[in-house]
Formats: C-alpha cells, sequence, structure tokens
C-alpha cells in the first residue's frame, strides 16, 4: 500500500489511488471489513470521491 495522503471521518486516501471507507460519514456505521477495500458503505451505499 502507497503513503497515506489524507484521513477524514473515517476514510482514507493513498498515494496510489486506493480509497478505504472504515466509518461511513454518511449513515455513521462502521463498514462491513471486506467492503473496505472497495471503498464503498455496505450499509448504505456512500461512495467518497477521489481527491484532485
Amino acid at each position: 500500500m502507497s503513503k497515506l495522503v489524507k484521513a477524514k471521518d473515517g476514510v482514507e486516501w493513498y498515494a496510489d489511488g486506493t480509497i478505504l471507507l472504515i466509518r461511513c460519514p454518511q449513515c455513521k456505521r462502521e463498514n462491513y471489513a471486506l467492503a473496505v477495500a472497495d471503498g464503498v458503505c455496505c450499509w448504505c451505499g456512500y461512495k467518497p470521491k477521489p481527491l484532485k
């Protein structure tokens, strides 16, 4: 995994474009472990936008 660029509200953005969604900022629930690497909330479908 590459270098962490930004972490905010349970979302982590990495230099290689990877987005890990640990806790959803929309529904406030912890994401299912296998869905963290997908970057999509398994509860409400929220998907964070990539950094520019």
